[in-house]
């Protein structure tokens, strides 16, 4: 029985001399063109350097070529490219790009590359160590260049935004400040005297007032109407001023 299928198989080789060159091709006679890695990086990165272009993106970056094809060979033709971000842009972590090859139009292979995205920004630091309640000026700041990809709460641009604020915590030498790490500083002490006004309605109304808990602008406290006694939350507007939550002002 092999020996039939042997003599078969080698009846359709003779009658067909094409199939037996096709058959003793190599894979560089097959696909003798070539796309050197090279290549792929330049399509990755271009594609990239597009897209930061395209979001606005003016800060410095750096682009790292984590993995593209070491060399792709092709059919013989005109090669052209489409390069995508499938997941769109991403900082710091790793992120697909995909480089569809086409020989003469015709789709042929898809590559998957990889890469990362280093955005960098001159960002508020402390220069020395910083204390609770010390507030602050541009004396205890300077500005330098960080990576800001793994940064997760909201940081500062401009030594402006920081100072006049204090810490909330002792802040390090060298450490990036953020938010979470600075508040208001305190403008009037517990017991102090305060305007208390509230807004219902289109009414508006002004009462005097005793603080029952230090005030930051912004902060919620508690204040008593002199007259009626009464206890009401109530947010910090200025060193002389609170205005009554809507909850309390009904």
């Amino acid at each position: 029985m092999k020996r039939l299928a042997v003599l078969f198989l080698g009846s359709l080789l003779w009658l067909c001399p094409a199939g037996v060159q096709a058959y003793s091709m190599t894979t560089e006679d097959l696909y003798p063109q070539t796309i050197e890695s090279t290549i792929f990086a330049s399509l990755v990165t271009d594609r990239v350097e597009q897209a930061l272009s395209e979001a606005g993106e003016k800060r410095r970056h750096t682009i790292d070529i984590v993995r593209v094809p070491r060399i792709l060979r092709t059919p013989e033709g005109a090669l052209s490219y489409d390069v995508s971000l499938p997941n769109g842009l991403r900082y710091g972590g790793m992120m697909p790009v995909n480089v569809a090859v086409s020989v003469d139009g015709v789709p042929f292979r898809q590559c998957v590359c990889s890469v990362r995205v280093h955005v960098y920004e001159a960002l508020a630091i402390a220069v020395h160590n910083l204390v609770p309640e010390q507030l602050l000026t541009e004396a205890d700041l300077r500005m330098e260049e960080r990576e800001i990809a793994a940064i997760q709460t909201k940081y500062f641009t401009k030594t402006a935004d920081v100072v006049g604020h204090v810490p909330n915590q002792l802040i390090r030498e060298g450490t990036l400040l953020t938010q979470n790490m600075l508040r208001n500083p305190v403008i009037f002490d517990n017991g102090a005297q305060v305007a208390i006004v509230a807004k219902m309605n289109g009414i508006f109304a002004k009462m005097d007032g005793i603080a029952l808990q230090h005030g930051r602008v912004g902060a919620v406290i508690r204040v008593r109407n002199v007259k009626s006694g009464k206890i009401l939350q109530a947010r910090v507007v200025d060193t002389a001023t609170v205005e009554v939550l809507q909850s309390d002002a009904g």
